[in-house]
């Protein structure tokens, strides 16, 4: 349940995040961009963390995803609409996740 609500929230912020950065394109303040990171750290360390993440394929994927997307940011400037795109993979990987998770609880 712990892992659900965590992934839940932090999806959340992401959406909003990546909402803000749209609005900002084509040029992304690096606050925008470093809360970006940061958020999607927080992703993966709920992910790493959660018990199962070893066996699941569809976690290993969003994992390995996420750290890409991360180092990413970390080292190009990217437009509001190159980073709304390149997070969409992701997105879709959380909510089908969260999806499962939410049924088997």
């Amino acid at each position: 349940l712990h892992f659900t609500y965590a992934l839940e929230r932090f999806s959340t912020k992401l959406n909003e995040l990546l909402s803000n950065a749209h609005l900002h394109s084509p040029n992304l303040p690096p606050e925008l961009l470093d809360e970006i990171a940061y958020v999607t750290g927080e992703l993966t360390i709920v992910l790493t963390n959660h018990d199962g993440h070893r066996e699941e394929e569809s976690i290993k994927g969003v994992l390995a995803l996420a750290q890409t997307l991360r180092r990413h940011l970390r080292s190009n400037q990217l437009s509001g609409e190159q980073v709304t795109r390149a997070f969409v993979p992701l997105r879709e990987e959380i909510d089908k996740i969260l999806g499962g998770h939410k049924k088997a609880a």
